[in-house]
């Protein structure tokens, strides 16, 4: 059996959403690499994933993009193994994940955020800096991720009352719907956009969203590397809120304080440090009185 066919019989049971569809067909697609050929559940054997994981990384991939195709292969191994096709069970050897300090965009750079998307291209025929401008409002008002906030509905949007709504559908792990207040500046650019679709419709292929994303944050002298996305406006809705007293873990709906954790920038989020609290020892210049 070819693992696209065990993956379509594990869709059956398990409803995946359409973006982590995308995923597991590109892990499978990049296991046939590694062997030269169309992976076959026979191959799901740790000596063929060692392979994959060391052919990825000589590739220079990131480690955290070879961890999650190796976490959607060893999935499908469980599976095969609970359906009888497989005896032996994987022996989980995950990828090491380096952990990067978190990265949220500071006051100075939000303010820069937003004037750089003054260079935005129109989006079909929306005026481009009011398209990415009510977006990124969206963004910082909720924290929310960028997937759920493109699946906006107008029948989710209160003008007046300066509301967005989100379904449990649309929204990572699809645990919960989220009403989430707006800022009349949000709502007034809202406002401004056309009804025909969706708020945030996007008629292009995502990579151009990314590419052109990309370009006004450069024009913006703003880096532009791929952790200064849309997901770096979720860590700086997270870490400007929890400065201000408030708690980034509901605000995110997060069900761990370590998740949270790994979204809070140390430049706003102040953590008490070493400094703060070990006592000073006075001149520590290695001179005695005597010399």
């Amino acid at each position: 059996m070819k693992l696209e066919e065990l993956f379509a019989e594990y869709a059956v049971r398990t409803h995946p959403k359409p973006k982590t569809t995308v995923l597991f067909n590109l892990a499978i697609r990049q296991f046939g690499r590694t062997l030269i050929r169309p992976a076959t559940v026979e191959n799901l054997t740790e000596h063929e994933m060692a392979k994959h994981v060391e052919r990825r990384q000589r590739r220079g991939i990131a480690s955290a993009t070879i961890a999650g195709e190796q976490r959607k292969l060893y999935a499908l191994w469980r599976f095969a193994c609970k359906q009888g096709y497989l005896k032996i069970w994987p022996t989980s050897h995950p990828v090491r994940i380096p952990q990067r300090i978190p990265r949220a965009w500071t006051v100075d750079e939000l303010r820069q955020l937003f004037g750089c998307l003054k260079f935005a291209k129109p989006v079909a025929q929306i005026d481009g800096p009011l398209w990415w401008g009510a977006l990124f409002s969206c963004l910082w008002d909720s924290g929310e991720r960028i997937g759920a906030m493109l699946e906006l509905k107008w029948e989710g949007v209160d003008i007046e009352g300066q509301t967005i709504y989100l379904p449990a559908e649309v929204r990572k792990g699809g645990h919960g719907d989220r009403l989430y207040p707006i800022s009349i500046e949000t709502a007034r650019l809202l406002s401004q956009l056309p009804r025909e679709f969706r708020p945030f419709f996007w008629p292009y292929d995502p990579g151009t969203m990314y590419n052109r994303l990309k370009a006004m944050l450069l024009k913006g002298g703003l880096p532009a590397d791929r952790r200064s996305k849309f997901h770096r406006m979720r860590r700086s809705t997270a870490s400007h809120y929890e400065a201000a007293g408030g708690n980034a873990t509901e605000l995110l709906g997060h069900t761990s304080r370590k998740v949270t954790r790994g979204y809070l920038d140390p430049r706003i989020v102040k953590p008490t440090s070493a400094v703060d609290l070990l006592p000073r020892l006075g001149d520590c210049d290695g001179k005695t009185d005597a010399g």
